[in-house]
């Protein structure tokens, strides 16, 4: 199955929480360095392929598929590495640490197959064995060097905005009656309206966001993981289910006015996530630190030539 990326398309997106592409509370890190790890490994890909991506297209894929092959299209290596590590899902980009600048600008095509041996084993969406092997294929082509340890990230909490613990006017306890079975909504008629699965989400034109039936802990994983790629806490003490509609400018600066090394916004004009949150759903993110797990990237060079 492959991850889906597409930050700034107007098509709809639909995510559903219980398959993000990683979740923040439940990813723990192998405990070897890539180089490490290399060179006591058993398991690598049988043939690989990796092919500079020049197109600029705005759409990214990453993931394993049956038959044991990995496939990314259009990839940062940073959103590579990312994939490589992390059990039992990829983890957040942010939580990739360090490297030159060139593994957040150049982007790369990867086709990788495993011996019909192992192949059987890889199965989809994100197997700990395949993802071993992906991280042997880093090191041979691009020299990574890496290590895990802990750092204090910026971070935020998600709280209620409001005093007396009002929700915003558009922010509503839900039943799950006003949504459908996720395989409900992926079997949809092509041409027809796409409903909103229970658990997900759904982002259309004009920049509208829209979900169902989520607890605040997968409000709090989703914007983490789409919007500001930041880890978020829910802090809310908010149970229960809730549906919602965001509307807000995703063309603005992604971190907070007013906080030291903040540029201006990109747009002079909008809803920034911070104010949207605020007054649309009666919810505001906190700046803090929070001690995480991240990967260190202590050399990387660009990949030797197929």
């Amino acid at each position: 199955m492959l991850t889906k990326i597409d930050p700034f398309a107007g098509s709809v997106l639909v995510v559903a929480c219980a398959i993000a592409y990683a979740m923040i509370a439940t990813v723990d890190l192998p405990a070897q360095s890539a180089s490490a790890e290399h060179s006591a490994a058993t398991d690598t890909f049988e043939v690989s392929s990796v092919k500079e991506n020049r197109s600029g297209a705005a759409i990214r894929s990453v993931g394993f598929q049956l038959g044991g092959r990995f496939n990314a299209r259009n990839m940062t290596v940073r959103g590579i590495i990312a994939a490589a590590y992390g059990t039992p899902q990829p983890l957040p980009q942010f939580r990739v640490v360090g490297g030159p600048r060139w593994i957040d600008s150049d982007r790369y095509d990867i086709e990788a197959r495993a011996s019909s041996d192992v192949a059987s084993s890889l199965m989809p969406p994100w197997p700990a064995r395949g993802q071993a092997m992906l991280r042997a294929l880093l090191v041979d082509r691009f020299r990574l060097i890496a290590h895990q340890e802990t750092r204090e990230l910026p971070a935020y909490e998600l709280v209620l905005a409001r005093k007396d613990g009002a929700l915003g006017p558009q922010l509503r306890e839900s039943t799950g009656a006003d949504c459908v079975d996720p395989k409900a909504a992926r079997s949809a008629a092509a041409g027809a309206p796409t409903p909103i699965a229970c658990g997900g989400f759904q982002r259309t034109q004009p920049e509208r966001l829209s979900a169902r039936y989520l607890t605040m802990d997968d409000l709090a994983r989703f914007m983490s993981l789409n919007i500001v790629e930041r880890p978020i806490v829910n802090r809310t003490r908010l149970t229960g289910h809730f549906s919602l509609e965001l509307d807000y400018t995703r063309a603005l600066a992604a971190l907070p006015p007013g906080e030291p090394g903040v540029n201006e916004p990109l747009s002079p004009t909008g809803t920034s996530i911070f104010t949207a949150l605020s007054e649309q759903l009666g919810l505001k993110l906190e700046s803090t630190n929070a001690p995480m797990d991240v990967v260190v990237v202590e050399r990387i060079d660009r990949p030797t030539p197929n």
